[in-house]
């Protein structure tokens, strides 16, 4: 879990410093959140998601609101800075880690780790899994297919750690071999062919490689589903049917089917996959030099959701919608939790009352908390009276601290 927080010139936030306890509930969960939770709330603007950000950075090196991380950066000169420390435990082993993170502007992320400088943001993010949800997580049922594909990506990083070694080289092949086609469509290159004829033989290889990870994931995924299924659970394959309960959503016979973005059958040896891809790619080289992009591969890949046979997003409600991607975000914590050799994740939930109405939101709340290591909640309320009833449950929690967040600053709130 995270036990502090120290936010400079970090957007509006001048300087912050806070500590978040352990749950002093004893693991007695008859309140509904038996994990240690953060309430942050406040009126709008004050820097409630710019907290859930500070944190993220710290666990991932990334921002879950923008790719520029110029943009952290608060009015002063001299740049932002994020610290924060850690307590881990897996199974019998508990560690404590001290996270450091500095931006100047137009200059690259500095971070440490107990001190010592990290070059690979992978190194913080298998420390400690983190989710979001959110009203960018929430899009996807509704959003564009690499909403999916992050969804898929974070999980199967989380459960088979080589993952992200693995993508990392494919995205460099991905971006080699489409600037070779671009150089080839300007034909000024003598050995352009060449080498991209070269590129396009790791491309297809890295690519069976992460298809073949994408595919283990979403069986042990998809298994995990039917076994949280009121049906039971069956043999995971491919394309898997499961009714997954939704409460009172009235939503059934949810269906997942991932695509790879290329001919992809799991019982084939990689061999003869690479072989089939290089194939496929030969016969769309002429269509891929005019585009000057590769149009097949994993790039190309799709998780469809489809409901009674129809596609999710085709014939649901909004609401709908996002209360099923709210379950399968759900599920996948749970998921995650199960795998002994990976930390439970921290789950960061920004604003839940603006995509979910009170009643399914204090579910999602609760079984989150039942799921993850650590809750931290933002809330639109200006004052602790405005909180929605079940806020003001998890308030009272012996598990959650409580604090109001006004212009950049926080408050401690104690209990009734």
């Amino acid at each position: 879990m995270i036990t502090s927080l120290q936010l400079k010139n970090f957007r509006a936030v001048d300087d912050l410093a806070i500590s978040f306890p352990a749950s002093s509930s004893s693991g007695d969960d008859s309140t509904g959140f038996p994990s240690p939770t953060v309430l942050f709330f406040g009126a709008n603007a004050q820097g409630k998601t710019t907290l859930l950000e500070g944190l993220h950075l710290l666990l991932t090196g990334r921002s879950f609101r923008t790719g520029i991380l110029d943009q952290l950066i608060g009015p002063k000169d001299e740049g932002m800075l994020a610290r924060g420390t850690l307590s881990l435990e897996i199974g019998n082993d508990r560690s404590a880690h001290h996270i450091g993170m500095q931006k100047r502007k137009r200059a690259k992320l500095q971070a440490s780790l107990d001190g010592a400088p990290i070059k690979s943001s992978m190194a913080l993010a298998r420390l400690l899994p983190v989710q979001v949800v959110d009203h960018q997580s929430l899009q996807l049922v509704l959003g564009e297919p690499g909403v999916r594909r992050r969804f898929l990506d974070w999980g199967a990083f989380h459960v088979e750690h080589q993952y992200g070694t693995l993508f990392k080289k494919w995205h460099s092949a991905l971006t080699q071999r489409n600037a070779l086609l671009k150089i080839v469509k300007r034909g000024k290159e003598l050995n352009g062919e060449q080498e991209l004829r070269a590129w396009t033989e790791t491309y297809a290889t890295l690519s069976v490689k992460v298809a073949r990870v994408r595919e283990r994931y979403f069986a042990m995924y998809i298994a995990y589903l039917g076994a949280q299924s009121p049906e039971g659970s069956s043999p995971a394959s491919t394309t898997a049917t499961r009714t997954i309960d939704l409460g009172t959503s009235g939503l059934k016979h949810c269906s997942l089917t991932l695509k790879h973005g290329f001919a992809f059958d799991a019982d084939l040896p990689d061999a003869e996959l690479v072989k089939i891809f290089l194939d496929e790619l030969a016969a769309k080289r002429d269509v891929e030099v005019v585009l000057g992009r590769t149009h097949s591969g994993p790039q190309r890949a799709e998780l469809v959701m489809n409901t009674d046979g129809q596609v999710a997003k085709e014939i649901l409600s909004r609401g709908q919608c996002k209360l099923l991607a709210a379950l399968l975000l759900l599920h996948q914590v749970r998921h995650l939790r199960q795998c002994s050799h990976a930390a439970p994740a921290i789950v960061l939930v920004d604003d839940i009352t603006a995509e979910l109405d009170n009643e399914r939101a204090a579910d999602l709340l609760q079984k989150l908390s039942s799921a993850c290591s650590q809750l931290f909640v933002t809330a639109l309320a200006a004052d602790q009276g405005d909180l929605p009833p079940f806020l003001a449950d998890l308030h009272e929690a012996p598990s959650t601290a409580t604090f109001h967040v006004e212009h950049g600053g926080v408050r401690a709130v104690t209990k009734a």
